[in-house]
């Protein structure tokens, strides 16, 4: 995990069963550059590998909000969020001026875990690939990545991973470091 938080390239993790094709790739977005950075990288393998690419964002409930732990409430609650999470997805298109065909969709995350959401989902709908922009969480000596790319590299998965890194932050810091 800390070597990962080094390298200033993308990095695939894959566990021994993952698959050696990819039809399906999820971008995590969290409507920010990150995300622009791993769409253009699931861009890039859907020209080689001819999968389809989809957005997935994970909506972390407010720490007031208690729902109620069942299925149905769960259902009702994502039910009700749908306009506001488009809204969202389509200033995020606008701003970053991204394609408007990629599907788009979105978990509710109840337990305060979006890497295990994001995990849940992919293998509920058969996701070959998840890909996760990351960004430096913080500009001194901790050169780690954000904690839901962190999670998702430090367990054992059957999905594999792809974190994808803007180069240039990361090579940017490093220069400050050393200069």
């Amino acid at each position: 995990k800390k070597i990962i938080g080094l390298i200033p390239s993308a990095v695939l993790l894959i566990s021994e069963t993952s698959p050696y094709n990819y039809s399906r790739i999820m971008v995590r977005t969290n409507f920010a550059n990150p995300s622009v950075i791993a769409l253009q990288m699931a861009k890039y393998l859907q020209g080689v590998t001819d999968a389809s690419v989809e957005f997935h964002n994970v909506y972390k409930l407010p720490y007031n909000y208690f729902p109620e732990q069942t299925a149905q409430a769960a259902q009702k609650l994502k039910k009700r969020l749908e306009p506001y999470m488009n809204k969202q997805y389509s200033k995020f298109v606008k701003k970053y001026k991204l394609p408007d065909d990629i599907p788009f969709d979105y978990t509710v995350d109840v337990k305060g875990d979006e890497a295990q959401a994001l995990y849940n989902y992919a293998v509920r709908n058969q996701v070959d690939l998840v890909i996760t922009g990351t960004r430096l969480k913080s500009q001194l000596a901790n050169i780690i990545m954000d904690s839901t790319s962190e999670k998702l590299a430090g367990v054992e998965k059957n999905v594999p991973v792809m974190i994808v890194k803007d180069v240039k932050e990361f090579v940017g810091f490093f220069k400050a470091l050393f200069e």
